[in-house]
Order: structure tokens, then C-alpha cells, then sequence
């Protein structure tokens, strides 16, 4: 089985001019599954990954990618990760993944992902990942420019994620504190 039939993503339609943005970008939701879970008995860390990633997905339908633009002509690779691991999953917790698009160019996105569990009205934060991503012509496999459509899509969901300030685990860094 694939991980992708493992969740179901909430259908976004492609943001026309004129649309109010969904701010934060709620994606949809999935259920921790017993091949997720590692020796400890709770979700392994590759699969806080997926559930980040559908929020990324949510992003991509919402500013008209499609999966034929992905295959045939260029597609987001990411280059940096920073992932927080907040809380335990166990089987059958429902998450939730939320995106939030900080900054963006015509080559380049910064997002980030609050995955909740639960839903976002009663839900906690369990994990959060942002990730700076490149667009990437899939025949050269060099950075390429966003079609201009799909860039003022990308720039409107950009300047009305603005508005709701900066997540406040953005930015952090790994460090140790110092024992005295």
C-alpha cells in the first residue's frame, strides 16, 4: 500500500482572482496506521514528514498545480528542512496539517507547517516543519521561474499568510543549553 491512500487531502480548488485566501491553508486529514508506528510504539519520524507534506500538496492545488505540471514540467524539490518534534503520536490519533507561506520569489518558497492533533480548533501542536524549496524543471533539472498565473496565485496566498505574523517556532536553530 502506498502512503499516499494511507491519508485523504481535502480537494483545494485553484485560488481565482478575486477569492478571499484560506489563512492559514488548512490541508486535510489523516490517521496514524499500525505500519507507521517504530519499537517504541508510536509514529515513526518519517511519517510527521508526511503529514507536513500534505499541507505542502494543499499549497501546490491551491495556487493551480496540478499533477500533470508536476510530472511534465516543473515541480517544488525541497532544500532545507527544520523539523520540531513536540509530541507523541500513537495509533489512530487524526492530524491535521496547516501551511502557512512566509516568503516566496518566482524560483522559491518558505513555508510552514503546524501539524496538529486533532483538528485546529481543539487540537495541539505535535509537530512543525519549514522548509525552503526550490522549483525545478523536471526535463533540465535546473531552478526554473513559476508561470506568471500560478505566481500571482502564489504572491496573493504569500501577502495574506503575512498578515497572521510570523509562527513563533520559526527560524529556530539546534543548540544545546549549556549544564552548569
Amino acid at each position: 500500500m502506498r502512503v499516499r491512500d494511507l491519508y485523504k487531502t481535502t480537494y483545494i480548488a485553484p485560488l481565482r482572482v478575486g477569492d478571499v485566501v484560506q489563512t492559514p491553508l488548512v490541508a486535510g486529514t489523516m490517521t496514524v496506521v499500525e505500519q507507521w508506528l517504530d519499537y517504541n510504539g508510536h509514529m515513526n519520524e518519517r511519517y510527521y514528514l508526511t503529514a507536513a507534506t500534505q499541507g505542502f500538496e494543499a499549497l501546490t492545488q491551491y495556487i493551480g498545480m496540478d499533477a500533470e505540471f508536476i510530472l511534465n514540467t516543473a515541480s517544488y524539490f525541497t532544500l532545507e528542512n527544520h523539523n520540531v518534534y513536540m509530541r507523541e503520536c500513537t495509533l489512530g490519533d487524526t492530524l491535521t496539517s496547516v501551511a502557512q507561506l512566509i516568503d516566496c520569489d518566482q524560483k522559491r518558497i518558505r513555508v510552514y507547517y503546524d501539524v496538529y492533533k486533532g483538528d485546529i480548533a481543539d487540537g495541539t501542536v505535535v509537530f512543525t516543519q519549514e522548509q525552503i524549496k526550490v522549483l525545478v524543471d523536471v526535463h533540465t533539472r535546473k531552478a526554473t521561474t513559476l508561470p506568471a498565473p500560478m505566481f500571482a496565485r502564489l504572491s496573493a496566498v504569500c501577502d495574506a499568510h503575512n498578515a497572521l505574523g510570523m509562527p513563533k517556532n520559526i527560524g529556530r536553530n539546534i543548540q544545546m543549553a549549556k549544564k552548569v
